[in-house]
């Protein structure tokens, strides 16, 4: 006989956070639109790649695809760690750039922990 899981409800958190990762994927693919010519290529690689990675699992966790929860988690904190990184070094390394980027990386951190509980993971099919 076949197994039947059960998926509890869809939550609007994953379904908006697939929607962040997505926004991010898109702003990324812009960045590399418009310093593509003048930025060295492996920062253009590199996030080329990264754009893609943020689409599929935006895609992946829209479906509640369990693989695509647990890479989400890594994207978001990633996302979060670089935001501070790029603000920090745009800004020439200034403690306020610094101080405005970390309520965002906090965000994104507390996104991923909200990720990781029983209530949301019970929606992903294995």
């Amino acid at each position: 006989m076949p197994q039947t899981y059960y998926l509890g409800g869809r939550t609007p958190l994953v379904t908006w956070t697939a929607c962040l990762l997505w926004a991010l994927a898109t702003v990324l693919a812009a960045w590399v639109g418009w310093w593509g010519s003048t930025a060295s290529a492996w920062w253009i690689a590199a996030a080329g790649v990264t754009a893609a990675l943020f689409s599929v699992t935006g895609a992946g966790l829209w479906w509640r695809l369990e693989w695509a929860r647990r890479a989400s988690m890594a994207c978001l904190l990633a996302a979060g760690a670089g935001s501070a990184a790029l603000v920090w070094l745009l800004a020439g390394q200034a403690l306020w750039a610094l101080l405005a980027a970390l309520p965002v990386a906090a965000a994104l951190a507390w996104l991923a922990r909200r990720l990781a509980a029983d209530a949301v993971r019970e929606q992903f099919v294995a």
